[in-house]
């Protein structure tokens, strides 16, 4: 099974990679720094991080506002985001390929276009390969 990781996903942990002075929660960051620095809505940084998180990438403080008894579903809102030690060694490693061989800003994300994200998508195919391969 391939992983696919996206654009706006991988801008995010790009993002965060260049600006966390260090990783974990205590470095979290509001949204709204986020959303100027991206120029994404909250509910784009949410569906992002929230992939992200599902690989452990990237922590996240949501939270579920319920809308009345009108059988609406919650609504889910988002208000941190913090780089993840695992995350900043995934993008330390896409940097250390051949194919990609520099630092990783959201400038140099610009002109490398989608070979970063073929070169992302690669290697979290190869780590959830790893992550299911049956132990023998």
């Amino acid at each position: 099974m391939e992983a696919k990781i996206n654009e706006s996903e991988l801008k995010l942990l790009v993002w965060l990679h260049e600006n966390s002075p260090h990783f974990g929660e205590d470095a979290a960051w509001d949204v709204h720094l986020i959303e100027s620095g991206l120029g994404y809505d909250r509910q784009q940084i949410l569906a992002a991080a929230t992939f992200l998180q599902g690989f452990g990438m990237v922590g996240a403080v949501t939270k579920q506002l319920h809308r009345g008894d009108n059988g609406e579903p919650p609504l889910a809102v988002i208000g941190t985001v913090w780089l993840t030690p695992f995350g900043e060694n995934y993008i330390r490693n896409i940097e250390s390929t051949p194919t990609i061989a520099q630092k990783l800003t959201l400038a140099t994300l610009g002109k490398l276009g989608q070979t970063a994200t073929t070169v992302a998508t690669a290697m979290l195919t190869e780590i959830l390969k790893q992550h299911l391969r049956p132990i023998a």
